[in-house]
C-alpha cells in the first residue's frame, strides 16, 4: 500500500502520455487547480524518490550482512590467485603443475564439522591442544591408537586433524565413523605418492635424466620422498587450520597413548617457553640416568617424534624453510635435527620420566598374539621440573654429534615443491579454513 501511494502519481503521469490535450476552456478555467495539482504531483514524486532511496539503502545493508554472516560461519569461500612477488627462489613460477593448485580437503565436510564443533572448541579455551595424526593405510594400527585415546583423559571436544597420505577408502571410512565421537577433521594429502605413483611427486623416471644423484650418488627412488612431502604439507595445513593454538601435537597412526596423555601434554604446554622446541612423551635415547619410577619433568635434546611443537618453533622453521627443504635427508625428523644443529630452531624439549606413548610398529599385531603383554603405559601427574635439568642438558648435548644426511632428498624438484607448499599453499588455504 505504501508503494502504491507513492507510485500512483507516476502511473497517472504515465497514463497521460500519448493522450490528446484537454480543450482550451478546461485549461483556462480556475487557475488555482492546476497549481495545486502540480504541487501535489511534485510532492508525490519527492515521496517516491525518498522511498526508492530508503529501500535501496536497506537492501544494500541486507546484502552486506548476508555476505558477512556467511564468512563468519563458513569462512570466505573465494580462492583468489596469490600475488607473492615471485616463486620460492625469488623468480616467478611459470611451471606450476595444475595438480599443485588442487586442495586435498572436502570443503563441505569441513564447513559442516566446524559449524557443529566450533562452540565445543571454544569451551576448552587455553587448554586446547589439537592432535595432528598422519596416517596411511594401516587401519588396524589406527584402531588401536584410537582405542587408547578412548580410555585416556583426552576430551572429545579437543580437535583432531587426520591427514591421510592420499585417498585410502578404508581409512577414510573409519575416520568418518569417528565423527560423532570425536571432533575430527579429515584431510587428504593432495600430492601423495599413492595418488601419483608414476608421476611427480611420486616416482617419475624422467627426473633421473641428467640428475647427478643425492649425497650417496643414488637416483631419485620410488617411495623415498613421500613421508617428508606429507609432513610439511600436513604441518603447514595444521597451523593454517588452528592459528589460535599455541601448541600442536604431531603423531602418527601407529602409536598408542597412556591414560594421562592429555593431562601430561597440558602440563608440559604450561611450562613451554620460546626457548623450547616442544614436548616429547618419552625420554630421548640420549637421556642420562633416568629413574623411570620417579615422576618428574626433564629437559633434553630433540631427536624424534611424536612431538608437540610450540608455535614459536614453527615460525622459526618457516623463516628458515630453505634449510629444511634443501637438506638431503628424506626423513623429516632428521631435517629438523639439522635445523637444530644450525641453531635455527631450539634444540631443547621437555619430557616426562614415564613413557606416555608406545610405538605399535614394535609389537606383533598378528591375529592371536597378545599385544598387551608388555608393561602397561603408566599414569603421569607431575607438573614440576627436576632440579638437575641444566647439568643434564649439558651432558645430553655433549652426546649429540653433527647430523649426517642420509640422502633420498637431493633432487631440485623435491626442494622446489617443498618450498612451494610451505610458502604458498598455506596462503591459499587460509582463505578456505578461516572461521572468523
Amino acid at each position: 500500500p505504501v508503494l502504491e501511494q507513492y507510485l500512483s502519481p507516476v502511473m497517472s503521469l504515465r497514463s497521460g502520455f500519448g493522450q490528446r490535450a484537454p480543450p482550451a476552456e478546461q485549461v483556462g478555467g480556475s487557475s488555482s487547480r492546476p497549481r495545486s495539482s502540480s504541487r501535489s504531483t511534485i510532492r508525490h514524486l519527492c515521496r517516491f524518490a525518498v522511498a526508492i532511496f530508503i529501500s535501496g539503502y536497506f537492501l544494500a545493508i541486507c546484502w552486506m550482512n548476508s555476505i558477512v554472516s556467511r564468512d563468519v560461519a563458513f569462512g570466505p569461500m573465494k580462492m583468489e590467485k596469490h600475488d607473492t612477488g615471485g616463486g620460492p627462489n625469488g623468480h616467478e613460477r611459470t611451471n606450476v603443475d595444475p595438480e599443485e593448485e588442487r586442495m586435498g580437503l572436502d570443503i563441505e565436510d569441513y564447513i559442516a564439522e566446524h559449524e557443529r564443533k566450533i562452540s565445543d572448541v571454544d569451551t576448552l579455551g587455553p587448554n586446547i591442544i589439537p592432535f595432528v595424526i598422519l596416517v596411511s593405510d594401516r587401519v588396524d594400527h589406527f584402531e588401536r591408537s584410537i582405542a587408547s585415546l578412548r580410555t585416556s583423559d583426552f576430551p572429545s571436544s579437543n580437535p583432531i586433524l587426520v591427514s591421510i597420505d592420499g585417498h585410502v577408502p578404508a581409512m577414510s571410512e573409519y575416520v568418518r565413523s569417528l565423527r560423532n565421537e570425536f571432533n575430527i577433521t579429515l584431510v587428504h594429502h593432495p600430492f601423495s605418492c599413492r595418488d601419483h605413483p608414476d608421476k611427480f611427486p611420486g616416482y617419475d623416471e624422467s627426473l633421473n635424466v641428467d640428475y647427478k644423484g643425492d649425497t650417496n650418488g643414488q637416483n631419485r627412488l620410488r617411495g623415498k620422498t613421500c613421508a617428508k612431502h606429507h609432513w610439511i604439507w600436513a604441518t603447514k595445513t595444521s597451523w593454517d587450520i588452528y592459528p589460535f593454538a599455541s601448541t600442536l601435537f604431531f603423531t602418527e597412526e601407529d602409536y598408542e597413548y597412556a591414560p594421562t596423555i592429555y593431562g601430561t601434554l597440558l602440563a608440559g604446554k604450561k611450562m613451554l617457553t620460546d626457548d623450547h622446541f616442544g614436548i616429547v612423551l618419552k625420554p630421548p635415547s640420549t637421556a642420562i640416568n633416568i629413574n623411570h619410577s620417579e615422576e618428574n619433568w626433564l629437559m633434553g635434546v630433540f631427536e624424534s617424534g611424536p612431538v608437540a611443537i610450540h608455535l614459536s618453533t614453527w615460525i622459526k622453521l618457516i623463516d628458515s624453510i630453505d634449510l629444511f627443504c634443501k637438506y638431503d635427508d628424506y626423513k623429516w625428523e632428521s631435517s629438523l635435527k639439522h635445523l637444530r644443529w644450525q641453531g635455527v630452531v631450539p634444540d631443547i624439549v621437555i619430557y616426562p620420566t614415564l613413557n606416555q606413548i608406545r610405538h605399535l610398529e614394535l609389537h606383533n599385531l598378528q591375529e592371536g598374539e597378545n599385544v598387551t603383554s608388555d608393561k602397561e603405559l603408566q599414569r603421569f601427574h607431575s607438573k614440576e621440573f627436576n632440579k638437575n635439568n641444566e647439568r643434564r642438558i649439558r651432558r645430553e648435548r655433549g652426546r649429540i654429534s653433527a647430523p649426517t644426511p642420509s640422502g633420498g632428498w637431493g633432487h631440485p624438484k623435491d626442494h622446489e615443491h617443498c618450498l612451494y607448499v610451505a610458502n604458498y599453499m598455506g596462503k591459499l588455504m587460509t582463505d578456505i579454513y578461516s572461521t572468523s
